[in-house]
Parts: structure tokens; sequence; C-alpha cells
């Protein structure tokens, strides 16, 4: 990367993520979304923006854009960062050709996430009413949340500028117009939301992909609270012309899931997981568990990873795949704020468990969980990439939240989550 530039990431280039319910684009799940200039008479302009261009300029001149700020913090701390992995992965030919035609400013992407739409049955505490119908649900009934100093999107019910999921929608049928250019040259697609299971879109592309050329790589984003019919169909769809995994999210245990992720349904969510494990190989590959590494819901993350090796075990280590993302926004739900010495007793728990199960993981979840670990260990954290969010403001901020989040959603935090945390709420 380094003989490119210093600050390269091949994402910028060759990944796309596209909220196509709201023309919102960004290279990838990490970057804030900008708004698609979309031409008419040319769908690529679904990801080769201005701004993209202007950022791949500033990174070829080992400039570091804003809008990166996930990975430079990270790099901050001395740790290898997402823009290393996601480099890596494009296929060697892309990035040769690439350079033999002397880095042009516009590219193909290998690799496409996307939502159709933010309709969605769940309100997850990190998320907001940009990417959750329920999300702008509750903002739309309540009102915005009051007090808050370092996080916007809870003011707003986001909905200017949203397609329903019954209309059409002109930057849905610029992909599917697309698609089929792409299509035999892609490497992946990824679908997330909202939750695609419920969005008359997603099952467009589905039946578009059965009659199309892609044969690679499929993920599919679900929190797999759905009724049995649904995932059935979902099942039905699927097929050995193209290799699936389902991935879904989860980070603690269920009780403290169900506070964090609300609309959460445990006993509907695990027999869905089994069904799935239980399928074909040919119909689905594999099912990732995605983490979203947050401060409610760390404490008890040694009972998920307890849940991952008990299903890894029964079913197949490479049948079933974790990863570990941070929530770095909103900055209050970072993991860094909490206090040194209860991070470090829980990266003792999480580095027990790898000790003895350090067999059952790939090098990709080793390096994921062995991250977490550094992390949570470290003493100091770097907060120079969001000054103006300062360490005490995001303190005020994650109270001022729970104490509205509790009142809209009939929760109470004290019952619901860890006592370690109800105790270093009090203290701030």
């Amino acid at each position: 990367m380094d003989p490119i530039s210093t600050s390269f990431c091949g994402a910028k280039w060759w990944e796309v993520t596209m909220w196509l319910y709201q023309g919102g684009t960004a290279s990838c799940h990490h970057n804030p979304f900008h708004q698609i200039e979309l031409d008419p008479n040319d769908p690529s302009s679904l990801h080769n923006t201005p701004q993209k261009i202007r950022e791949r300029e500033a990174m070829l001149r080992g400039e570091k854009p804003r809008g990166c700020d996930y990975c430079w913090s990270i790099e901050s701390s001395n740790e290898i960062s997402d823009r290393y992995a996601k480099t890596r992965a494009v296929p060697a030919k892309i990035l040769h050709q690439w350079l033999r035609d002397n880095k042009p400013l516009t590219a193909d992407p290998y690799m496409i996430e996307v939502a159709f739409d933010r309709t969605c049955n769940l309100a997850c505490a990190y998320c907001g009413p940009t990417f959750s119908s329920k999300w702008a649900n509750e903002i739309k009934n309540h009102g915005p949340y009051i007090g808050l100093q370092t996080e916007g999107r809870y003011f707003t019910d986001s909905s200017e500028g949203v397609y329903r999921d019954d209309q059409e929608n002109p930057y849905v049928e610029a992909f599917l117009k697309w698609l089929p250019k792409l299509e035999a040259t892609l490497e992946w697609i990824r679908v997330t939301g909202g939750e695609p299971t419920m969005s008359p879109n997603f099952w467009r592309f589905l039946d578009r992909l059965q009659v199309g050329e892609f044969t690679k790589n499929l993920s599919i984003n679900t929190n797999l609270v759905c009724k049995e019919e649904i995932l059935q169909r979902l099942l039905s769809k699927l097929g050995s012309k193209y290799k699936t995994a389902i991935h879904t999210s989860i980070e603690s245990n269920f009780q403290h899931t169900e506070y964090i992720r609300d609309g959460f349904e445990r006993e509907l969510w695990h027999k869905n997981v089994i069904t799935i494990l239980e399928s074909p190989v040919e119909v689905v590959d594999k099912l990732n568990f995605t983490t979203s590494i947050n401060n409610l819901g760390v404490w008890s993350m040694i009972d998920y990873l307890k849940m991952i090796g008990d299903l890894k075990k029964k079913y197949g280590k490479d049948r079933v795949e974790l990863n570990c993302n941070f929530v770095h926004y909103p900055v209050f739900m970072r993991v860094q704020l909490i206090p040194y010495e209860l991070r470090k007793t829980l990266a003792a728990e999480y580095q027990q468990w790898l000790d003895a199960h350090r067999d059952l993981c790939h090098p990709t979840e080793l390096a994921h969980l062995e991250r977490l670990i550094t992390i949570m260990s470290q003493q100091e954290h770097s907060w120079e990439t969001a000054p103006e969010k300062s360490r005490e403001l995001a303190l005020k901020d994650i109270k001022l939240f729970i104490e509205q989040y509790d009142k809209r959603r009939k929760k109470n935090f004290r019952t619901a989550l860890d006592p370690r945390f109800v105790s270093w709420y009090d203290s701030i």
C-alpha cells in the first residue's frame, strides 16, 4: 500500500455502500454517507461521485480524508485498521490493471453493499432513524432526544428525501440497470437495511440474481427476527449458483440484547439460527455473527463467545463465523469510555476464552478477537480524531440518552443491563 501512498485504501475505489432509499453512498460501511448525484444515463454515478473522486485524489497525495476517521482512529492506537484488510481483499488482477492504467480516479466496484429500504422491525440503541423505520417512527411520535451534544442522529426522523418501499425509486432502478454490466466480474454483493426481508425491492433483486450471471459471493444482513414462512421464502431463493452467507447481529447475552436491540425476540431468533445452520451448505454456506461492540453490551460478550463456541463445535468451525466491529458513532457508546480497570477485566475474560478455543477460529477471526482484546486492554485511547466530541461530553450524553431511551421504550437499564455497567453509570 505505501508505494501507492501512505493513506491509500482500496475500498475507496473498489467497494461501495449504497443506501438507495435516500440516494446515499459511501466507500464502505465505516464512512458517513453523502448524496449521490445521479446521472440517469450513467448508473455508475451511484459509485463514482464527485466527493469520492476528490477523496481518491487526496489519498493518492497521502492525505487522510475525514470521512475515514474510523480507520485513522484505530491506527492512531498503533492497531491494524480495516483499510489494510479491505485493500488486501481487492483481487490482484483488478489492482494490477489499475496500476497499469496509471491509477484512474473512476472504477467499477468488485464489492457492493446495498440497502434498498430502511424498513425495519428493530430500533437498536446504536442505530438511528436514518437506517431504521422503527427508529424514525419513535422520533415522529416522541420528538427529538434532548440535550445530546456529541450526536445529532436522534434529532430528526430523517424522512426528508427518503423513498418509501411502495414508491418507485430512481436509485433502485439505476442499480438494477447497472447490475447486469457488473455481475459477471463482481466478487461480492452484500445486502443490508433496514431489514432486507421486509423490503419488496430486496425480493426483486433476488429474482434478478436468479436469472443473471452472478456466480460469486452473496451476503445478506438480517436480524432474523422474522416469521418462519419469511425465512423459508428466503432460503428457497438461494442455491448453488452462488455462495451465500447470512449475517445476523448479536454481541451480548439475550437479556442485554433485548435491551440494546429493541424489538429483538430471543426464542424466535435462536430458532431461525438453528434452521439456517441445519439447512444444506449449498443453500447457506455460512452464518456470520456480526457484532457491534459498544459500552452497553461488552459486559456479557463472554456469553456471546461461549454461544459461538458451542455452535462451532456442533455445526463446524467454518460454518459459523464471528467478527468484531466497534461502534464508533454515536461517540457516547464507544467502549473506550469504560474505565480502564473494568475494561482490563473484560479483556481478560475474552483472552481466557480465546486461549481455550483458538483452534475453533480461522485467522480473520483471531485477528478480530486479538484486536478487541488489545483495544479493551489499552490504558489510554486517542480522541484526537474528534476533538470537539470530548470524553466529558460523551459521558454526559450516555446518561442523557439512556434516561430518554428508557422512558420512550418503557425499559429499565438497572434491571436489564449488567450490574457493573449500572455501577459505572452511577459513578459518572
